[in-house]
């Protein structure tokens, strides 16, 4: 930890609220046919970890900083590929909420946004997020799939 401070990464919080901007959207305005409403693990412990996990994500991705300066070495591969996988995940959205109901499309709601977060992280050089991410993400994309396909 001592290449990290505590602190408000506006970078961060700015990733989070990319994210979460069709999630705030579904809540206000849900779609008329909505099939993800009810997107919960059959065995209880499994929401508990996908919750619990998504918060410490969030709270270190906006509260975590390095302090060293970026490498610049793959900050266009990671900014790219976050960038692509949230131009999917807003695709899939509008796909969702144009009655495109396809179990594929629910599976790409879980695994695009994991993929997102992690290269943003990396992007930061926020490497203690990661791993809350990993654990969010193989388990949102596991209780997805086990209610879709």
């Amino acid at each position: 930890m001592k290449k990290y401070r505590f602190g408000f990464s506006l970078n961060g919080f700015i990733v989070f609220l990319l994210a979460i901007v069709p999630n705030i959207i579904w809540v206000i305005v849900p779609p008329t046919n909505n099939p993800i409403a009810g997107n919960s693990a059959s065995i209880p412990i499994f929401d508990i970890v996908v919750h619990v996990s998504q918060f410490i994500m969030i709270l270190l991705l906006i509260s975590v900083i390095r302090k060293e300066s970026k490498n610049k070495k793959y900050i266009r591969v990671y900014i790219g590929l976050a960038s692509f996988c949230l131009a999917g995940y807003y695709a899939l959205w509008i796909s969702y909420y144009a009655g495109i109901l396809s179990p594929w499309i629910y599976v790409g709601l879980a695994v695009l946004p994991s993929i997102y977060f992690i290269s943003a992280e990396l992007w930061l050089k926020n490497y203690v997020a990661i791993i809350p991410s990993v654990v969010f993400g193989l388990t949102h994309i596991l209780i997805t799939c086990s209610n879709v396909l």
